[in-house]
């Protein structure tokens, strides 16, 4: 009988030659390699992750200002085509109270609170869902906003409760008054007092020299000739505008500070405020001011390549720099508004004659803000004194 031999296998205890080392370990040289690789992929990817968070806050600040620029025109609408004046003046009187001048009724729906002088970012907040809280507004229920509750009545500077009104890249900004979006107030509805320079400013009721009329309100949505290419409310950077940027200090939410990015930023003035007073010549009008000097507030190029965002009469919105929207911006960030030079062309004639400075001659114009879409002065800002 033949029998078959056993053959050898490899045990546990023999194991073959060529499984003796199955997965040989990296290298240091290997893994340096590795972690530069890992290195220069991040490098390269962070960048590109602040970029898209960078432009997801642009696009959020965008919405709010379309939800903001739909607000003010359904306020026009409700007040027969005139837009909101940048602040409620103590002068006007409100149709359902007119026994209250200097106080507005916000309608919320059959139920009415009257609001001390509020910024044109309360007028508009019946037409914001959200922005209205009537039991924060008026607790105690007699249908007058009670002081210190909210922004635009007799606080200034109580906080937004609503994020419409913040932008995501600046969120510090919150309050009515230090505000992170400002309205075109010169063209669109400054509700000032005439007053003639030559006597105090500080001057009793009744005097000729007080107003009404306004320097420039109402103003209705028909006056404005072109609406794709007027400003409404932009991203605004406040009295610190007028400062290079070394010098600017942190948003203040409580306080008038002058050099505080914000301050005052509810009012936005356009590129070149001068207006033609009673001698034919060009004289630098009233600021935003806030009690500053300078008062000037410009727009604020805090988003993606130096722009800032706009929303324009007829709705839409826009990302522009401020040299595109007419600013002249110096070498130190700072806004030139109150040198003539400056705002000109060199070779721009040595007078304050409008007349002989035509639009060639002008370096900062107030295209995208007057309304018509080409330059125009400010509305007057004085009247002599009859």
């Amino acid at each position: 009988m033949n029998r078959t031999r056993s053959r050898l296998r490899p045990t546990a205890a023999f194991p073959s030659p060529s499984c003796s080392n199955p997965h040989p370990a990296f290298t240091l040289i290997e893994l340096l390699v590795v972690v530069i690789i890992i290195a220069i992929l991040a490098a390269l990817l962070l960048p590109a992750l602040g970029q898209a968070r960078a432009r997801a806050r642009q696009v959020a600040c965008k919405n709010n200002l379309r939800q903001i620029g739909m607000a003010c025109l359904a306020y026009a609408d409700a007040w027969n085509g005139v837009f909101p004046p940048f602040r409620w003046n103590d002068k006007i009187a409100d149709a359902p109270n007119p026994s209250k001048p200097g106080y507005v009724t916000l309608d919320m729906g059959g139920e009415r609170i009257y609001v001390a002088q509020p910024r044109w970012n309360i007028l508009i907040g019946p037409f914001i869902e959200g922005s209205i809280d009537t039991e924060q507004w008026d607790p105690d229920g007699d249908g007058y906003a009670d002081k210190g509750t909210i922004p635009g009545t007799d606080d200034d500077y109580t906080s937004f409760q609503n994020p419409v009104f913040i932008c995501p890249d600046a969120d510090g900004l919150n309050t009515s008054r230090n505000s992170a979006y400002g309205y075109n107030y010169q063209f669109l509805g400054n509700t000032r007092h005439f007053r003639d320079p030559s006597v105090d400013r500080r001057l009793p009721v009744g005097h000729p020299g007080y107003g009404p009329p306004w320097v420039n309100f109402p103003v209705t949505v028909a006056r404005i000739k072109v609406t794709t290419r007027t400003v409404m409310v932009a991203d605004s950077l406040g009295t610190a505008s007028g400062l290079p940027e070394e010098l600017r200090q942190p948003f203040v939410a409580a306080m008038n500070r002058c050099e505080a990015v914000g301050n005052h930023g509810y009012a936005l003035d356009p590129p070149f405020p001068w207006f033609v007073n009673d001698n034919g010549a060009l004289e630098l009008g009233a600021l935003s001011s806030g009690g500053c000097s300078p008062g000037f507030v410009g727009v604020a190029p805090r988003h993606v390549g130096g722009t800032a965002n706009i929303v324009f009469v007829d709705g839409h919105v826009a990302s522009m720099t401020p040299e595109a929207l007419g600013y002249v911006v110096r070498e130190d960030g700072s806004y030139a508004f109150d040198n003539l030079n400056e705002l000109l062309t060199p070779d721009a004639p040595s007078s304050t004659n409008p007349r002989a400075i035509r639009r060639n001659h002008l370096r900062a114009t107030n295209k995208w803000f007057s309304g018509t879409g080409v330059h125009r002065w400010l509305p007057k800002q004085w009247r002599r004194l009859p």
